[in-house]
């Protein structure tokens, strides 16, 4: 089972993300702030992370610069309900964020998204093609 890790303060948010991810076979865990993402990135593995642009304690911003360094290839899901990076500045603000979601965020595109960044999307026989 996929690891995520979750990091949003509104509970109902972290909580409702958790329950579609679980219900799609990920085993999700959610922390509120910067602080406890991090101290649980350095006791654990995770297959992919979701980072709120903002939680309690600010910007994730500087969190996912530490990922990508960190382990450069665990994707990053940046979700925002402000407007910043409107036009796709994530890719130079947050060099780490695989990709952005704007809030209210479709349920069905945070699967989606979640699936195709841990490359559960894959066609079985691609899949099989890129063995041989």
């Amino acid at each position: 089972m996929l690891q995520v890790l979750i990091v949003e303060d509104c509970p109902q948010l972290a909580f409702l993300w958790s329950e579609v991810l679980s219900d799609s076979k990920f085993e999700c865990e959610t922390v509120a702030s910067t602080k406890e993402a991090t101290s649980r990135l350095l006791r654990k593995t995770y297959d992919l992370v979701i980072l709120d642009l903002f939680v309690d304690d600010g910007s994730t911003i500087s969190l996912s610069d530490w990922i990508s360094v960190r382990t450069p290839n665990l994707p990053i899901l940046m979700i925002t309900g402000s407007g910043v990076m409107a036009h796709g500045e994530h890719t130079e603000v947050a060099k780490g964020v695989s990709w952005l979601l704007r809030k209210p965020v479709d349920l069905r595109d945070l699967r989606a998204m979640a699936d195709h960044l841990t490359h559960r999307d894959a066609c079985p026989s691609a899949e099989m093609s890129a063995r041989s």
